[in-house]
């Protein structure tokens, strides 16, 4: 409640801490898709799921405690009110991505019954890994405002891209040459 907060750097603190808390909440997530992809585990599925939902709800409910003190104040606590609504959408955006693209093709590939080679799997468990490293560094990099971190997280980014980039080329090989 608006009444309870003098200070506005007061209401920062808590919703940031509340975007942290969101941000564990996506990297857990992240964290247990993979191993949804290896197991058709119902219960995974739904406990993904439900954080998800967790998720969606911290986002709307810190937007609206953000922005009933953004009107009352200007200039650098403004931005810092701004970073920390864009942040929590962003957060909310990558559970997105983990519940409705991941655990839908994790779905397809057990509802079709197919496996991965194990060369595929061991490139998806790289690419697994070199995403929650951006993940985890991505949140201290919010946390901190570190500028070299955030340029790490640049660069981690950029590779991943390339990481899935030669991953597809290796599976579209793998096709041609009628393997997993």
């Amino acid at each position: 409640d608006r009444v309870n907060f003098e200070s506005p750097n007061v209401v920062l603190a808590h919703a940031e801490r509340e975007c942290l808390r969101m941000a564990d909440i996506v990297n857990s997530m992240i964290k247990d898709s993979l191993q949804d992809s290896l197991d058709d585990n119902q219960d995974l599925v739904e406990d993904i799921r439900a954080r998800d939902n967790k998720v969606d709800i911290l986002n709307r409910e810190i937007s609206l405690f953000i922005t009933k003190f953004m009107d009352s104040n200007d200039g650098i606590l403004h931005r810092q009110m701004v970073r920390l609504f864009g942040y929590a959408s962003d957060i909310e955006s990558a559970a997105d991505v983990v519940d409705n693209s991941i655990l839908d093709l994790a779905r397809k590939k057990h509802s079709l019954k197919l496996d991965f080679s194990d060369s595929g799997w061991r490139e998806i468990e790289n690419l697994h890994i070199a995403v929650m490293e951006v993940a985890q560094l991505s949140v201290s990099c919010f946390q901190l405002q570190d500028k070299d971190l955030a340029a790490k997280v640049v660069f981690k980014k950029r590779v991943i891209r390339k990481m899935e980039k030669t991953m597809r080329e290796a599976h579209i090989e793998r096709l041609v040459q009628g393997r997993q």
